[in-house]
């Protein structure tokens, strides 16, 4: 026998208003456990499909007690006992098992395992009688009995009152024996009135019993204790009506948990329909309000979109006065750089001039020098002729003149220079104001290229406004158009909200309706008892 060690003294309560269910294959294997049973027994589901179900045998329990269930269970009967069940923690828990074999088309498939709560006085006697079994000191009784039918009972019965009867009557025939022929009658009279009582005694009392028992599942009754040891034609139909009551327990307790479930199911389903139904009248309002703000844009946009044609008009107009400027500038960048070319040759010519001048200047102070010397030469000579007498008068008229000549050329080369002083003072000063022009002139055209390059990167960037403002024309038209598109696709979300929100009303009166089913399904459920 397996022994689940270890354990301990902690006995778990049974849970109220709960049956554990649970099933095994012929060899008894678990191939079905019931939320209560997975909850007493401490194990997980998974822990307990596919292992032998006595994972959870105590080892206080007597190993004639499981015989006796197998032994019974394989002869076709139920069997009924108190349980000491082990739990995973090592803890321990009584039940009071209804174990009943599983049909399918005649054929025993498996076994299904029913526990209920036991009273505390039969744990205490169960407990007693275990720990005198284990010691030895007592034996478990037998479920259930051999026993004869009642077709073979009252066969005897009525073969015997036959015999007895052809006794009497071939004894008064013969008249040989008249007291065999009265003990006969006698015997025959006894039989039948114990046969009566028999018959009372064996069917029609076992058959009351039965009716009660379809009496009292008939009112909802499913937790009555059926006498389940007979074995004879009464005793098989008491124990096939206790395995029927015990699956219409079993089937139920399902139904009651269901009805649970589908209650609590039905109310969270209520919530969430109420819930979404306020959620959709507030998404409506909120498509309302997205819709008049979409209306709103749809116009912006609209008005974005003709402002933005104008300012590309403007920018095309304002690049063709650009294009003008540009082409008006390079024009006067040409002059410029004409002017330019001429200020720089005046200022050559002026240049040149300066140095003629200066040659000029040069040469009056030659002829300077040569009129003071002809002047010397004059003296000279007049001294000569004064010293000559007559004979140089003539010389010294001639001396006379050339000394005025002398004087006169002095005089205008005095003059000449001094002019040649003032142009060429004035042709400094118009040199100077030509390189100063000239350098003017040079910053101008510099600062007109420059100005040239503004007016190109200008041109350029009204080239960019302009590609930038038909973009944004073009882009504007397409987002009314998708404006206009987002309101008419609004429109229609509402008109699927609004449609949402009446199924949603169905289905929160759907949902109330299923809960009225449950409700009328609890009221059915609670014609039975269950034992809960």
């Amino acid at each position: 026998m397996r022994k689940n060690l270890p354990v301990t003294d902690l006995e778990t309560p049974f849970p109220t208003q709960r049956i554990l269910v649970s099933k095994t294959d012929l060899k008894g294997r678990i191939t079905y456990a019931n939320d209560s049973f997975v909850l007493l027994s401490g194990f997980t589901r998974e822990e307990l499909i596919g292992q032998p179900h006595n994972v959870i045998r105590h080892p206080d329990m007597p190993a004639e007690a499981f015989s006796d269930m197998w032994r019974t269970l394989k002869g076709g009967y139920p069997w009924r006992g108190l349980v000491k069940n082990r739990r995973k923690d090592g803890g321990f828990y009584w039940v009071d098992a209804f174990v009943v074999p599983i049909r399918k088309g005649g054929e025993c498939t498996g076994y299904m395992s029913v526990r209920t709560e036991a009273s505390r006085s039969a744990i205490a006697a169960a407990a007693e009688l275990y720990r005198a079994v284990s010691a030895g000191g007592a034996k478990l009784p037998a479920t259930g009995g051999r026993g004869l039918s009642l077709q073979t009972r009252f066969g005897l019965l009525f073969a015997g009152l036959a015999g007895l009867q052809l006794l009497g009557f071939t004894a008064h025939l013969l008249g040989t024996h008249p007291a065999l022929s009265g003990f006969a009658f006698l015997a025959g009279l006894a039989g039948c009135v114990w046969g009566a009582l028999a018959f009372h005694g064996r069917v029609v009392s076992p058959l009351k019993r039965v009716i009660t028992c379809f009496g009292r599942i008939a009112e909802g009754d499913l937790a009555s204790t059926m006498d389940i040891q007979g074995r004879d034609e009464i005793g098989q139909v008491l124990t096939e009506l206790a395995s029927m009551q015990i699956q219409l327990r079993v089937v139920i307790d399902e139904i009651r948990l269901a009805e649970a479930e589908v209650s609590r199911q039905g109310r969270e389903v209520a919530t969430q329909m109420q819930q979404i139904a306020n959620q959709a009248q507030i998404q409506q309002d909120h498509v309302f309000g997205v819709t008049s703000a979409m209306e709103e844009v749809s116009t912006s946009i609209g008005e974005v979109a003709h402002n933005a044609e104008e300012a590309s008009q403007s920018a095309n107009a304002t690049h063709a006065v650009l294009d003008e400027s540009s082409a008006q500038l390079a024009r006067t960048t040409a002059s410029t750089s004409k002017l330019v070319e001429t200020v720089g040759a005046t200022g050559n010519a002026m240049d040149a001039l300066g140095a003629c001048v200066q040659q000029i200047g040069s040469i009056t102070d030659t002829i300077r020098g040569i009129a003071d010397q002809t002047a010397l030469l004059a003296l000279n000579a007049a001294i000569e002729s004064a010293r000559a007498g007559e004979q140089g008068r003539g010389f010294a008229v001639v001396a006379d003149e050339v000394r005025k000549l002398a004087e006169r050329t002095a005089s205008s080369t005095v003059e000449i220079a001094k002019q040649i002083g003032l142009i060429h003072e004035t042709t400094t000063q118009a040199s100077a104001s030509m390189n100063k022009a000239n350098q003017e002139v040079q910053t101008n055209r510099e600062m007109l290229e420059n100005t040239n390059q503004h007016f190109t990167a200008v041109i350029r960037g009204t080239d960019a406004i302009t590609a930038t403002a038909q973009q944004i024309a073009l882009a504007t038209h397409e987002q009314s158009t998708a404006s206009f598109d987002v309101a008419h696709n609004m429109e229609r979300i509402s008109q699927q909200i609004d449609e949402n929100r009446r199924s949603v009303d169905s289905a929160l009166a759907a949902s109330h309706k299923l809960f009225e089913t449950a409700q009328e399904l609890h009221a059915i459920v609670e014609h039975f008892n269950a034992g809960r």
